[in-house]
């Protein structure tokens, strides 16, 4: 019999792909999503790359009885925990609402899942947990502490599970720090697609490549680093797919750990505009940008350790930069293509 995995949040970039993955590796995938940053037409295409099935659910995790009802009616064998907002900036404009979302939210789950009996958890956290003073790179033992509410909501859900995770009837999980996810499904038929803005780089990106009358900025270009602009970890989203499901085999098949930490990274930073010329190169044309203050709560350079992941988990990234910037302008050159721009909501 299948075991039966929930994916909050599911319907999103993120969430999307590892459902895929899911379904690659004959879970059956039920999705939580309110819908909220994302598309249902997300469902459909899921469907079509996997030639499976799955079913959805449109629920806000911030409705604890909704969420109760529905771990006392399905048995679920794991929970992989995506739902959040994901905004540094918007968290430092309006950190209650990612109070209330991401902590509050979280802690709903966790409830509803105690109460049913359901007690193994992936929890999606981030490398902006981590406090700016650390040496590089950033290993699971680096400090914590954040200078936005985005990351302090991850540090305080981390704290939530490992004090659950000692319980006497602990609720085990793993949480996965994972740094800059981004490309696409390397058929080009999924990709990141978000309802509101999203400020991250390669959507941003994307836009002014396909809309050249489109402001596309660079947010300083006076940091310590080879060319003045950020440094980032940029890892492919299947890459990230593919350890979400060997994280969530570990904590089925393996009942020694209630509580570990896993940075989820290539290792390899690069700058904003080490990225620009990558598009460039692949798209044999220039991209024009216009230099603009740095942004409040962004880190100059974050990259990670992965030495414990790929020693645990037997796993390592497979794409490189040029990749994952092919897969996702692919995905965008098929979106643009089925003119979804005006896509239903439900």
């Amino acid at each position: 019999m299948k075991q039966k995995i929930l994916v909050t949040g599911g319907n999103g970039f993120i969430g999307s792909h590892t459902t895929i993955e899911l379904l690659k590796n004959d879970f059956e995938v039920h999705i939580l999503d309110n819908l909220y940053n994302s598309y249902i037409e997300n469902i459909t295409r899921i469907e079509s790359i996997s030639s499976k099935k799955i079913k959805f659910i449109e629920i806000d995790i911030c409705n604890f009885e909704v969420l109760k009802k529905l771990f006392l009616d399905n048995k679920y064998d794991a929970v992989i925990h995506f739902a959040a907002n994901k905004s540094v900036n918007e968290s430092i404009q309006e950190p209650l609402k990612y109070i209330n979302t991401n902590i509050k939210g979280t802690i709903n789950l966790c409830e509803a899942m105690i109460n049913a009996g359901c007690t193994n958890l992936i929890f999606s956290s981030s490398a902006a947990v981590y406090d700016i003073n650390n040496k590089l790179p950033f290993t699971e033992e680096s400090v914590l502490g954040s200078n936005n509410t985005y990351g302090a909501s991850k540090i305080i859900c981390e704290k939530v599970l490992e004090r659950l995770s000692e319980a006497k009837k602990p609720l085990r999980s793993i949480s996965l720090r994972y740094f800059n996810p981004a490309g696409a499904h390397p058929s080009g038929m999924m990709g990141e697609n978000p309802k509101n803005t999203d400020s991250n780089l390669f959507p941003q990106l994307l836009e002014k490549i396909f809309n050249k009358n489109k402001n596309f900025y660079i947010f300083g270009n006076d940091y310590e680093t080879k060319d003045g602009t950020g440094i980032r970890d940029f890892i492919h989203v299947m890459d990230l797919a593919e350890a979400h499901v060997l994280a969530l085999k570990r904590i089925l098949n393996d009942k020694n750990k209630n509580y570990e930490i896993f940075n989820v990274g290539t290792g390899i930073g690069y700058s904003v505009k080490e990225v620009i010329t990558t598009f460039e190169q692949i798209i044999s044309d220039n991209i024009h940008y216009e230099i603009k203050d740095r942004r409040e709560g962004d880190l100059p350079i974050c990259y990670a350790e992965n030495e414990k992941i790929k020693t645990v988990f037997n796993w390592a990234p497979k794409k490189n930069l040029k990749e994952i910037c092919t897969d996702a302008y692919k995905w965008k050159s098929y979106f643009l293509k089925k003119n979804t721009k005006g896509m239903k909501t439900r």
